[in-house]
This record gives structure tokens, C-alpha cells and sequence, in this order.
């Protein structure tokens, strides 16, 4: 294959990963600042804004990583199962166990259930 052969299908491939980890996934908006959250889902929110939007989205609709929100497949996940990835990572996701404490990924799981209606 040439080179710019390569780099056309490498190109493809990278955008249409990117489009299935975050495009398309059926997940509705949500606007978690117009919701009455608990204090630990609120405590979980503000380490959403500072680690997860970037690539979940503001929305969590998903951007570089898969949408949370209603509607999505997160969404369909255990609760252990949530914790679990955001402690240990996945593909494409850092593992947050270390860099922040158990209290603050127990506030992401809370936050995580409450806007996705559990």
C-alpha cells in the first residue's frame, strides 16, 4: 500500500472509530446543572465537569468516548459495572483509581444514576 494510500485508510478508520464512540448513540441530552441533585451527585458533577467532559461531554452525549446519559448503553450498565470501569479504565480510557479517591468515584456513579433516571 502507498503512503497516502495508508494514510487515507488511516484517516477513515480513526473517524469512523470516533463516530462510533460518540456519534449516534441514542443517548439524550441532559443538562445536569437544571437538575436537583443529591449532594454526593453534585459533588460527583464537579469531578465530571473537571475529568469526564472532555470526552463524554458537557451534554453526556459522548464526544471521543461513548455518551452516559439516558438512552445510552452506560445507561444499561450495573452500577458496580460504572464504578468499575472508571476505577480501572477501559479501551481508550484511563484508569481514574489513584488519581482520585473512592469517595469521588462513588460521586460519579451517583451522578452517573441520577441522570440517567435511576
Amino acid at each position: 500500500m502507498q503512503p497516502r494510500t495508508r494514510l487515507a485508510a488511516l484517516a477513515l478508520a480513526a473517524a469512523l472509530g470516533t463516530a462510533a464512540c460518540g456519534g449516534g448513540s441514542g443517548a439524550e441530552p441532559v443538562d445536569p446543572g437544571a437538575m436537583d441533585l443529591s449532594p454526593e451527585a453534585a459533588a460527583g458533577e464537579s469531578v465530571y465537569v473537571l475529568r469526564c467532559t472532555a470526552c463524554h461531554g458537557a451534554d453526556l452525549t459522548g464526544a471521543s468516548g461513548p455518551a452516559l446519559g439516558p438512552g445510552s448503553s452506560a445507561a444499561g450498565r450495573s452500577l458496580d459495572t460504572l464504578r468499575a470501569v472508571i476505577a480501572g479504565g477501559a479501551t481508550g480510557m484511563p484508569a481514574w483509581e489513584g488519581e482520585l479517591s473512592a469517595a469521588e468515584i462513588d460521586g460519579l456513579v451517583t451522578f452517573l444514576a441520577e441522570v440517567q433516571g435511576r
